[in-house]
């Protein structure tokens, strides 16, 4: 699952999933509480949870709601829980959750699946301005978000070297990112081969 403000490094994300056997139940992506890290329900929400699931458990992990990433094995568990648009609201409004909170708690609390903590699943969260060019071209996914208030104002923005674009024409910057993974692709207007893309983050990196 991956939000529509979210750009997927589809290689990357392959390297990254083919760590993992789909035959087995996983649920990946970054802990919203970091390693180990675990949300407490409150008492309405606890309550409910343990009428409708019959649980005793208090707390549960669960990955950012922007990207995550759910087995084959596993999805085939949470059907009875939210296949279908009716069963899927039915079921967030037992647990009175949004979906990504309502989706940790039924893989950790009702199907007792640990999340798998992918710290480098990077979302708004996480300040994504100071990583160099390099770095980000190794990440599966990143997020920018925008003033709820005024979506024009782009915040967490990532800054790849060189600038292909100018801000005005890419105020997320994910087209500039996406001409220096795929440097082919017609669109891009300034990098043609890879090895020229590299020889541009090569020569930038020595000027600073």
């Amino acid at each position: 699952h991956f939000d529509d403000d979210v750009y997927v490094n589809i290689n990357e994300l392959s390297k990254l999933l083919s760590n993992y056997n789909s035959s087995e139940p996983y649920y990946i992506g970054r802990n919203m509480h970091g390693p180990g890290g675990a949300n407490k329900l409150d008492t309405y929400r606890l309550n409910k949870v343990k009428r409708s699931f019959l649980v005793n458990k208090t707390s549960y992990q669960y990955a950012t709601g922007a990207a995550y990433c759910i087995s084959l094995a596993l999805m085939k568990e949470l059907e009875e829980h939210f296949n279908g648009p009716a069963n899927f609201l039915r079921t967030c409004d037992k647990t009175s959750s949004t979906d990504d909170l309502t989706i940790g708690i039924i893989i950790d609390m009702v199907l007792n699946h640990k999340l798998t903590n992918v710290h480098y699943m990077f979302v708004h969260a996480t300040d994504l301005h100071h990583l160099s060019t390099s770095n980000l071209t190794k990440l599966p996914t990143i997020r920018f978000w925008t003033d709820r208030k005024n979506t024009s104002m782009v915040y967490n923005m990532i800054n790849p070297k060189p600038e292909i674009f100018p801000l005005y024409q890419d105020p997320t910057r994910f087209l500039t990112y996406h001409c220096i993974l795929y440097n082919n692709t017609s669109w891009c207007p300034a990098l043609k081969s890879w090895n020229h893309s590299q020889n541009l983050i090569n020569k930038y990196h020595k000027i600073t």
